[in-house]
């Protein structure tokens, strides 16, 4: 088994260019639409 290439340090985009995070906006926007859903949504949803 291959090991995976960690990075020694903290990186915002992967090696293709996507952003790894969410901004401050974003996640705001996900919490409030989580809280819009049925707890059937998934354990994900649950704080």
């Amino acid at each position: 088994m291959e090991k995976p290439i960690i990075a020694p340090e903290m990186r915002i985009y992967d090696q293709q260019g996507q952003r790894l995070y969410l901004s401050r906006e974003e996640r705001g926007a996900f919490l409030e639409a989580a809280n819009q859903e049925s707890p059937e949504a998934g354990p994900c949803l649950s704080k």
